[in-house]
């Protein structure tokens, strides 16, 4: 069964990619007193299809999906090593693994979560070389 949660980045890496910088505005999913919403003009929809909605709030935090995450990946990144999993319980995990100059690996359920940590880890180091983000944080 499609889960939307699995698509979107959780409500903590969303909260954490807000703190980092990364833009707001434009998204298609939204998290609002800890319910994901979709955002339709300048209104939020529940998700879980309650009809139940409200009116765009500052203190709403983008959920990204895959799509729009890796978007924001810097141009440099090397060669993305992701692969899909299936653990002995049937389920799906993804898992990275940096190339030899990379000291990272990261394993997660969910693509848009793994992809956001790569994200962060890429912006980290921007920081720690340039002690800013500069032009880094822009859709490629």
């Amino acid at each position: 069964m499609f889960e939307i949660k699995k698509e979107v980045t959780n409500l903590e890496l969303s909260k954490y990619l807000k703190k980092t910088g990364f833009p707001q505005d434009d998204g298609i999913f939204y998290w609002l007193k800890g319910k994901l919403w979709i955002r339709i003009g300048n209104a939020l929809w529940n998700v879980k299809g309650d009809g139940s909605w409200t009116f765009y709030k500052n203190s709403a935090i983008r959920a990204f999906t895959i799509r729009e995450i890796t978007e924001y990946f810097p141009y440099y990144i090397p060669k993305l090593n992701l692969y899909m999993l299936i653990n002995l319980d049937n389920e799906i995990e993804y898992y990275y693994e940096g190339d030899e100059s990379e000291d990272i690996s990261i394993l997660d359920e969910n693509e848009a979560n793994i992809r956001a940590k790569i994200a962060i880890k890429y912006f980290k180091k921007d920081r720690r070389d340039n002690g800013k983000y500069n032009s880094k944080l822009r859709k490629v």
